[in-house]
């Protein structure tokens, strides 16, 4: 961040309804107010939304989800067409889901930001 100053501020979207909210927003704020001063700037708001309404929030916790399944070992199935869905054991399969890949870079990232405006 220090080197892309025209990228200022971050802002930070978190998902709503977590019990802990109020300790982000405490950790978020030390953090900010420990930042040298040429750097303060560079940190934005911290908000909270549902995945409802923040496609880049239900897209993270998707990404998050999956890893965590990958990792738990859930990634293997015997239909190519399935998806897993659920925190299950074994987990459930939902067929034929049309799924998309993107390719997350630093000229998609703008292209977001871009979008946003």
């Amino acid at each position: 961040m220090k080197d892309r100053p025209e990228d200022w501020p971050l802002n930070v979207v978190l998902e709503t309804g977590h019990k802990n909210a109020g300790d982000a927003i405490r950790v978020f704020g030390e953090f900010r107010d420990s930042l040298h001063p040429e750097y303060a700037p560079s940190l934005g708001k911290l908000d909270f939304a549902s995945k409802d309404n923040c496609l880049p929030l239900a897209m993270a916790d998707s990404l998050a989800y999956a890893i965590f399944r990958m990792t738990a070992g859930f990634s293997q199935h015997s239909d190519p067409n399935a998806a897993p869905v659920g925190p299950a054991d074994p987990p459930y399969y939902v067929s034929k889901i049309p799924l998309s890949r993107t390719l997350i870079d630093e000229d998609t990232l703008a292209a977001l930001r871009d979008g946003l405006r």
